[in-house]
């Protein structure tokens, strides 16, 4: 397609890929466990408040609030900082005006870059929420985990090799 000098970055937690310019740091990976423990909270909470809400549009508010302030705390990496906005997050969905109703919960499973993508599942989120329901979705760092434990099943079971056995392990301490 002409785009060959364009470097495409690939994470594994085998280590199979090479990213040539392109440092993993521990400050980094710091980051990004604390982005994806955000976004898994952002859409649990979202979505178990956003279809009981007596104001319409008052969880998606609440949601962009608390994103434009944890994306502005996250440059500086504080463990102290990131376990405070979670707490003051929870605390503000759990502060929203909700319905006393029940309404069928409908789980999404799948292919991970389907499940989470809302172009690429065309919108499934939005169409069960339409119809009157929850949905429910796995959080992205069970897959991460799941990634990361499937290294060690192979070394410990299929004798894979050390190297993934050592980056699964760092990446499950990491979070």
């Amino acid at each position: 397609m002409g785009y060959g000098h364009v470097p495409v970055i690939s994470l594994s937690a085998a280590g199979l890929e090479k990213n040539p310019g392109f440092n993993i740091t521990l400050p980094l990976v710091n980051s990004a466990m604390m982005a994806v423990c955000y976004g898994d909270l952002f859409m649990r909470l979202l979505y178990r408040t956003r279809t009981y809400e007596k104001v319409k549009g008052s969880a998606n508010n609440l949601h962009q609030m608390w994103n434009e302030r944890v994306k502005k705390s996250e440059h500086n990496g504080r463990i102290s900082e990131y376990i405070d906005n979670v707490k003051r997050i929870i605390q503000d969905f759990d502060n929203l005006e909700l319905l006393d109703i029940k309404k069928p919960r409908v789980g999404l499973v799948g292919e991970i870059l389907v499940k989470f993508h809302p172009t690429a599942n065309n919108f499934v989120v939005d169409l069960i929420e339409s119809e009157g329901a929850e949905a429910v979705m796995p959080d992205l760092m069970d897959f991460l985990l799941y990634c990361a434990y499937n290294q060690i099943a192979k070394r410990e079971l299929l004798t894979g090799s050390r190297k993934s056995v050592f980056l699964a392990k760092t990446a499950i301490i990491l979070e």
